[in-house]
Order: structure tokens, then sequence, then C-alpha cells
């Protein structure tokens, strides 16, 4: 986020927000949060504009807690792959390592004769 400031409409309230990235990354955010919004109000019995908006606020709190947990699967998935890489390239210049000493000690033994 940045120190600019920019007008946008959420909830019917028109807001200076600082921006997200910039000016089309911070009214699409906007955008999302006004649907989200509705989507939070079609499932109300009764109209309460601050109880929709802690809704909204809490749904996309549990989004992002997904989205957190999901990233942090995923590290430690990769992390797991690389560490299998590693090994699976140690053992394959272990085994170039030992062709090469092979190879070197035949040549010297060729070399003596």
């Amino acid at each position: 986020m940045s120190d600019e400031l920019i007008e946008v409409t959420v909830g019917r309230v028109p807001l200076k927000v600082p921006a997200v990235i910039d000016v089309a990354t911070t009214l699409r955010v906007a955008e999302e949060v006004n649907a989200r919004l509705k989507e939070v109000e079609g499932r109300g019995g009764r109209i309460d504009t601050y109880a929709f908006s802690l809704l909204t606020a809490m749904s996309f709190a549990a989004e992002l807690e997904k989205t957190r947990r999901t990233l942090a699967a995923e590290r430690k998935e990769n992390a797991r792959e690389r560490e299998q890489e590693t090994r699976d390239l140690l053992a394959v210049l272990t085994t170039i390592r030992e062709g090469l000493r092979a190879i070197l000690e035949k040549a010297q033994e060729t070399i003596a004769e």
C-alpha cells in the first residue's frame, strides 16, 4: 500500500483509502468488497449495515486464513520436494565422482605400465 489516497465507494459510503498497489487495483478491491457485502446482505434477515460490514470483514479474514494455510502447506511440500531433489542430485554426483575416480585410476595404471 502506498501513501496515495484513492476515493472509492464501499457499501454506499464514499471513502478515501490508501492505494492498494495502484488505482486500478484499489478500485477492483473496492468492487470485491462491495460484491461480498451484497452477498452477505442477501443472506441477512434484517437490515443492519454494521453487522453486514462485520460479517463481510469476517468473510475476507476467513478467506485470508485459508489462503495462508494453503500457502504454508504448499511451501512445506515444496521444501520436501527440494530436499528430495538435493538428495537425488548428490547421489548422481557421487556416482559421477566414483566413475571419474575409477577412470583416473585406470588411466594412471595404464600410464604406469
